[in-house]
């Protein structure tokens, strides 16, 4: 799907191009852009999220001119939760959503709290891969680029896996710096709630194992029409939500 393009390499031309509902008409064409994070070697191409507005807005204005795929893949008129390039990705996402958040500063790696939370991301993200096909998985932290541990292991499940997005939480679109809002840590990935690309989402501990039993009962959320589940599988989950 050209409107969700994702390449480790940059592509032959600095466009994409859209054909038209009127054969006789220009094709659309929408400018690719390479992404990158601070402190991440890796870059991900896609559409360029200027260009995209600039058509976005001719398209509400003259909606019988675009192409049907283009409009419902960016029938909205604000941002990603996340970031410009999860903006890009179009609307319709379904997403798994963490928290990391680190209070001291920098990561040991040799420390109880990486091994339990930080170290546990990697193999989560291709448990999400294989139980939740077509996913993303999304991470909202707080880690910055003098933590060289941290950052360094971050990058690394991002450049490796391509349906992770990282979502700093000191700088996200339209919401800002959540540490600064005073929202505590475990409550960042509900950031995921107000975003207009995503349909789907769901809210997960990063040292939470992804279990056979919690993708059936998944699909039986979806099946079922509901907007909400709360799921407990253990008997300390007694609060009304689990945050």
């Amino acid at each position: 799907n050209v409107l969700r393009y994702v390449a480790e390499k940059p592509p032959k031309e600095n466009v994409r191009t859209f054909k038209m509902k009127n054969e006789t008409q220009k094709p659309l064409v929408i400018a690719s852009k390479g992404y990158t994070i601070p402190g991440c070697s890796c870059v991900r191409f896609g559409l360029d999220v200027e260009s995209i507005k600039k058509v976005v807005k001719d398209a509400k204005a003259r909606p019988k001119l675009y192409p049907a795929d283009f409009i419902k893949n960016y029938n909205f008129d604000t941002q990603s939760t996340c970031s410009d390039f999860t903006t890009q990705r179009g609307a319709g996402q379904n997403v798994v959503a963490y928290s990391y958040y680190h209070t001291e500063g920098k990561v040991n790696i040799e420390s109880q709290h990486f091994k339990k939370y930080l170290g546990q991301l990697h193999g989560r993200a291709r448990v999400i891969h294989d139980s939740y096909p077509d996913w993303n998985m999304r991470i909202y932290h707080n880690v910055s680029e003098d933590d060289e541990v941290g950052n360094k292991f971050l990058c690394k499940i991002y450049c490796v896996h391509q349906h992770v997005d990282l979502c700093q939480v000191h700088n996200l679109p339209d919401l800002g710096d959540l540490v600064k809002r005073g929202v505590v840590g475990r409550l960042w990935r509900f950031a995921v709630m107000g975003d207009p690309t995503v349909s789907l989402f769901l809210s997960r501990d990063s040292d939470s194992w992804i279990l056979d039993r919690e993708v059936a009962v998944v699909r039986e959320w979806i099946s079922s029409g509901k907007g909400f589940h709360v799921i407990r599988d253990h008997p300390n989950h007694k609060a009304v939500m689990l945050a």
